[in-house]
This record gives structure tokens, sequence and C-alpha cells, in this order.
């Protein structure tokens, strides 16, 4: 690893010397230093804050100071003490120092000293010569470690820095802003605040009147920033903090100057305002003072603070009311040619509407080419209407233009669906207010949901048919086209969604079919249904009387024409009061095993076609014989 020693300088009485060198070293961290004096080590740490606020002044960011390297600079200054070189006693060169204590580094310089008695005087011998100031202003370096050694009656001073490689360490406290005089009127708070880079801090804040001797310490103004009622006795007072760190170095700020002036007089207070919304409010200051410039500022109902209210920069001022403003608050700060100022008291504005909505549009349900109507009624003077509509989807409202009555009807349109409507009522005075907003909804068209089913039967027999559809306020008309006829008729007084008839002889093969209509015109028909009439079922045989004794087979039989035929036997046992479905018995021809109980029991078969019809076999009896 190479080291290069770049420079050794010694100044008149007081020595210095520095010396910088780039190369590499490892990454642990040792213990702080042992000073083996406080006020030592508050040395140190004044010479690291006078570090950075020369680095702050040159627009370099701030270095840290690190007890490790606190550590390797109270060891070389110590050794200075012996022999005031960059070479340390043992022949090698300083750097060998950090390596030895394997404090980690790319970049390090080495700044030394002595005969300086304090880290004032240590720092301005250091900044006045060209290469000490090079190490201290280096961009290169981040951390820095102090030693102070006093022996001898002779202070040495040694400043260790390193870069490129990360230590722990803790920015060495310095004041970044100073505590700004002030020019304010009797009975004004006053702000006083300090700026400083650090952590772990604690402050303290003193005053001096004008004429007074000594400084007093200011009671329970122990923060960065403190706030003073000015009074009187506070012309020429000046103020100034002390800023201790946790090792008890202080730093004391700049003395901030207190200058009673006269401020701006206020002669009008500006005055609360009931106002309804829409209309315009004034307000208005008059002041006595030189070039007066004025600016107002409101804060609305539930605000936590004032806002800048824009371009209202004049005595007289006004603005037009609107719904937010009922509780806010405006005053009016006015500033002299001096740049002094004064705040008006604040003015209240209580909205009052002037104009009331008495009915609110309502909701439409509507179809796509009918007329739809919107209606706003309202109370006050001189109304004025004027309609405002948002297309779904759209973010914004748009204006309905000349739609400026309060009863309006127009013409839907495929896009109305989700569209929004409101109207905004103007009075005489400006006043407005808004109705609530009206929603249209497109109904589909009406559709069938069901068609009527088809009917089987004959003349003399009731027939229904039924619709089943789907729509707002349906109507119902139903037709009827015979056979052989070429046109549809109005089946009159059919209206209702089913309807019942007794079919005639002229029914057969007559369709049937309805036209349901919505609520706007809109119509659709049902699929036809077609009534046939059956050919009916023509017996031909019935079951005869029989004679068996119990346990022997007794056979049964019946026939019948006609479509689709199905047969099901019944019987009715003596005494019995009715018949009995014979399950098991569906054949035209059926049998079964005779017992003592069938005496006198009677038997029959109805037939049924695929129509529904039915028709019965005459009864036939069975006799049991006995022995």
């Amino acid at each position: 690893m190479k080291k290069k020693i770049l420079s050794l300088i010694m100044i008149m009485a007081a020595a210095l010397s520095f010396c910088a060198v780039q190369g590499y070293s490892g990454t642990a961290v040792f213990a702080a230093a042992d000073y083996g004096s406080s006020q030592l080590e508050i040395y140190a740490r004044t010479v690291a804050s006078e570090i950075n606020r020369q680095r702050a002044a040159a627009g370099l960011a701030p270095i840290k100071l690190c007890d490790s390297l606190n550590g390797v600079a109270l060891t070389r200054a110590k050794e200075c003490a012996v022999t005031f070189d960059h070479i340390r006693p043992d022949g090698s060169l300083c750097f060998t120092a950090l390596d030895e204590a394997n404090v980690p580094y790319y970049t390090a310089g080495e700044n030394i000293a002595c005969g300086q008695t304090t880290p004032q005087a240590v720092m301005k011998a250091w900044m006045n010569s060209d290469e000490h100031r090079a190490n201290i202003l280096s961009a290169d370096f981040e951390y820095v470690g102090v030693g102070v050694c006093y022996t001898g009656g002779t202070y040495y001073w040694t400043q260790f820095f390193t870069g490129g490689l990360p230590i722990e360490g803790e920015i060495a406290p310095y004041i970044t802003q100073q505590p700004q005089n002030v020019k304010t009127p009797v009975g004004r708070s006053v702000k006083f605040e300090v700026k400083v880079q650090g952590s772990s801090l604690s402050y303290q804040w003193y005053f001096k009147k004008k004429g007074a001797s000594d400084w007093s310490i200011w009671n329970d103004h122990t923060t960065s920033v403190t706030y003073g009622n000015s009074n009187a006795g506070w012309d020429g007072m000046q103020v100034f903090c002390k800023i201790t760190d946790r090792k008890g170095m202080v730093l004391t700020s700049n003395a901030a100057v207190v200058t009673i002036v006269e401020a701006p007089v206020i002669t009008a207070q500006p005055k609360n305002v009931t106002i309804a919304p829409g209309a315009v409010a004034n307000f208005e200051i008059a002041a006595q003072g030189s070039g007066l410039k004025y600016q107002w500022y409101f804060k609305k109902a539930g605000a936590s603070g004032w806002s800048i209210w824009n371009t209202h920069t004049s005595a007289s001022t006004s603005g037009t009311a609107n719904d937010s403003w009922n509780g806010m608050q405006v005053r009016c700060r006015v500033t002299d040619s001096k740049g002094i100022w004064t705040d008006s008291d604040a003015a209240t504005v209580t909205l009052k509407p002037t104009v009331f909505i008495t009915a609110q549009p309502k909701n439409v349900r509507t179809a796509s080419g009918l007329s739809v109507n919107f209606e706003v009624k309202a109370a006050g003077s001189g109304l004025s209407y004027q309609w405002y509509y948002k297309k779904s989807g759209a973010s914004n409202w748009s204006l309905w233009q000349k739609h400026t009555v309060s009863s309006i009807s127009v013409t839907a349109n495929d896009t109305w669906d989700g569209m929004k409507v409101y109207c905004r009522v103007t009075d005489s005075t400006g006043a407005f207010v808004n109705s609530d907003s009206s929603t249209v909804t497109l109904v589909p068209k009406v559709s069938i949901v069901r068609s009527p089913d088809n009917a089987y039967t004959h003349a003399g027999r009731s027939v229904s048919f039924t619709v089943i559809a789907k729509g707002e306020g349906l109507k119902y008309q139903w037709y009827y086209k015979k056979a052989g006829a070429s046109d549809w008729s109005v089946w009159s007084k059919h209206t209702q969604l089913t309807v019942t008839e007794i079919a005639n002889d002229s029914w057969n093969g007559m369709q049937v079919r309805c036209r349901v209509t919505d609520f706007a015109g809109r119509s659709v028909y049902s699929q036809p249904a077609r009534i046939v009439f059956s050919s009916g079922i023509s017996l031909k045989s019935g079951p005869s009387n029989t004679a068996v004794k119990a346990g022997e087979k007794v056979t049964f039989s019946a026939s019948a024409s006609g479509e689709g035929l199905t047969c099901q036997w019944y019987y009715k046992k003596a005494g019995a009061s009715g018949w009995s479905l014979w399950n098991g018995h569906t054949t035209q021809t059926t049998s079964a095993s005779a017992n003592a109980s069938w005496d006198g029991m009677q038997v029959f078969c109805l037939f049924t076609d695929k129509y529904g019809d039915t028709a019965s076999s005459g009864c036939a009896t069975v006799y049991i014989l006995t022995d």
C-alpha cells in the first residue's frame, strides 16, 4: 500500500503540518478516545463543529465526527508532543495509526498544529493555510477525528480525515441559520429561530435589554424556535441562543436585535356578511399608514389554518358565495412601506338561501323515442332556470342548451340510459340553488317469455290459452284465424294474459295468438297456438258377467278404437260406495284369481285417448260358486 506525504509546513510561533494519502484498510471500528479531560473533549468537538461551519460556507456536505477516528487523532496528538511531525516517533508514517486501530479508509489526511490555546485559534491558523484548508474543505473526506493533548504547558492539535469506506459517526453540530433581526409593533407575537445540524441538542435563549450590561436567561425558552409577545421595553433588546450537545459542547448563535416600530392602524374592520349562495359578498377595510398594501386571507369552517386569497389585494374586495362559504372567515393583512403589517379582525360569512326547491325532479323510466318530462318547483323572487345533464360514464356536467324553464319536455334517445339531470334555480339577487338530480333509465322492449300451448279438444269443451311476457305497463290483445282463413281477426274482449272460451264446431284447426304491448307502445306477437279436435273413442265390446269358484282365474276383456288409447280397469266390491283403481290392470284383456270376497264385485275399463278424452266400457259382475 503506497502512502505519500504531500507537504509539511511550519508557521511562526505555532506549528502546523498536513498530510494526505490514498490507500485502503480494514473495516473494524474501535472504541472512543479517552481525552482524560472533559474540557479537552469539548475542545475537540468544537473543532469538529467549526470544520462543518466552514464546509457549509463552502457549499459542502457536513462531515461526521467518529469515535474511532478521535482515538487515532488523540494518539497522534500525544505523539506530536514527542515528535511534531507526520512521521511517528517509531519512524513510520502517520497513517499507520489508522491501520493499528483497524479503522477503514480509502482516502486519508492529517492536519497537525501546536501552540494555539483555543479551538477557534487553531482553526483560524489551519484555515489561513492553503494546504490545511484543502484538507478541511476536501469533498473526498466524509469522516473526521480530532485529538487535543495538553502537555508541558502546550496544546497539541490533530485532525484526522478519512473517506471512501463507512465508519460509524455523528454529524458534528454546527449552526446553519442564525436568529434574524426583528421589527415589530408592540403587542405582537415575535418568532426567534436558530437552525442547527446535529442530534441530541438542547437549547437555551438569553436576552439583554437596551442599556443593560449583562445577559439574562430567558426562562422556559428552550427550543430551537421560540416566541414572545413584544412590549415597549423590547426596543433595542438583543436575543441569542446557546446550543449544547450531548458532551457539553456549547454553540452560541449570533444575537438578533428587536426594533419596536409603528404598525399600520386599522380604522374600520371588515364586517360580517349574511348572504345567499351565488350572491356577491363585499368586504372592506380602512387603515392608516405609509405605502399600504393589502392581502386578504380566508379560513373555511373546520379548517385549521388561514389560506391566502389570491388576487384579493385591495382595501375593498368581493367574491361570489358558494355552498362551502357557510361559516367561512375572512381577514386582511395591511403592510406598510417598511414591511410592518397588521391583521384585521375576522369577518364571518353566513349563508342564508333566498331561493328554495319545493319539488324535486323525479327519476324517469322511459324508452328511446318517447317524450320525457322533467320538472322542478321553487320559491323565490325573479327566478330563472337552467338545466344540466351528465350522461352515463361522463365525468362532468354539461349545460343543456335552451332548457331554461321550470318544466321541460325532451325526446329520449338510445344514449340516455343512466343519464342524470338537474336544474339550477337562480333568483333576482344572483343567489342560486341546485335541485337534486334525477336519473333516466331506458326500459328494454317487451319480450315473450312463453307462447300459448296447442289445445286438443272438441266442441263444447272449455279451452284456455295463456301468454307470459316481460316488460313494463303491458297490455294484451288476442287474435284468431280459423282454418282456411287468410287473415287474423281481433278476438274482441280478450285483453288479458289468459283467455278461456267454450269451443264450437268451427274451431277445429283454428289458430290463436296474442299481441303484447308495453308502456312505450312497443309490441310483440306470441307464437300461434293451434286448436285440434279429437276424433273421439268408439267402444266395440265390454267385459261379460262371469261365475267362477274361489281360486279360479278370471279373464275380463274390453275393446275400443281411437287415437293413442290407454286403458285402466276399476272395481267395486259388493256393498262398497265407490270405485277403486285396479292397480296393474292396464290392458284391454286382463286376468286375476278370484277369491270369496269377489262375490258380487263389478269391474269396468276406462279408455283415454291422446287428447285427454275418455270413454268407459260396460260393467261386468263376478259371482262366486259354492259346492
